[in-house]
């Protein structure tokens, strides 16, 4: 297989003194020749050759996403990665698709242009005549999930006391991020069988003439046109 050699600038070379080029075992580019992934295909010095992909790799090809591959795993690391997340290499089952790629760096284009989300307050955080108050902490929690989530966060643990509204919440959450095209698809997790039926009866039918929604099944699970799945895991 060819492999292209890359020279490096001028600047890079200042701070990569032994290096003159670079030559990757796979570049993926997009039809416009931008450099969309690099993949190490033989991982044999992990700490060397991952260091290399985060540094000097990324530095001259600007690519977003970094594969480094041996017989035994797969690891991936998303540049667009920032805080806690963006520590290390995590292990994946599978490469993205051209079309997965796309949509990322899409996604990391509609961040950039920081352009306010819209969030239905007739689902939360509007106002409650049940409580004759508005559910300001609702639109809170929305907020600051989103966010954090611009800003790179990939783990967020929220806690709410029972009666709160947390399904509504999420039915909201998921509406913004679907509607700002944050997100393509949503997995819904329950732990019973009443709250995997009100997610999809009660919740998720709020926003069904705009996005769908379907209870994962043993039946139903390979279907692919659903924006929003829920999936109820049985604890022992």
């Amino acid at each position: 297989m060819y492999q292209q050699i890359y020279d490096l600038s001028e600047n890079l070379k200042k701070d990569y003194a032994n290096l003159k080029n670079i030559r990757p075992d796979i570049v993926l580019q997009d039809l416009n020749g931008e450099v969309l992934a690099v993949i190490e295909n033989n991982l044999d010095k992990e700490n060397k050759d991952l260091l290399k992909l985060r540094t000097v790799v990324t530095h001259l090809l600007k690519p977003r996403f970094l594969y480094a591959c041996s017989t035994e795993r797969i690891l991936f690391y998303d540049n667009a990665w920032k805080g806690l997340d963006a520590g290390e290499f995590k292990q994946v089952n599978e490469f993205m698709s051209l079309e997965e790629m796309k949509l990322k760096i899409e996604q990391q284009k509609k961040i950039a242009t920081n352009k306010e989300i819209t969030i239905d307050t007739t689902i939360a955080g509007g106002f409650a005549p049940s409580i004759g108050k508005e559910r300001y902490y609702q639109l809170q929690c929305i907020r600051t999930i989103i966010e954090n989530y611009k800003a790179g966060k990939q783990k967020m643990l929220i806690h709410m006391a029972t009666g709160l509204g947390k399904t509504r919440t999420a039915v909201a959450l998921v509406k913004a991020l679907l509607g700002s095209s944050l997100a393509k698809r949503i997995l819904f997790v329950v732990d019973r069988r009443m709250l995997a039926k009100q997610s999809v009866d009660d919740g998720f039918a709020l926003i069904s003439r705009e996005h769908t929604s379907s209870w994962i099944t043993t039946s139903n699970f390979r279907q692919e046109n659903m924006p929003v799945f829920t999936l109820l895991l049985l604890t022992p």
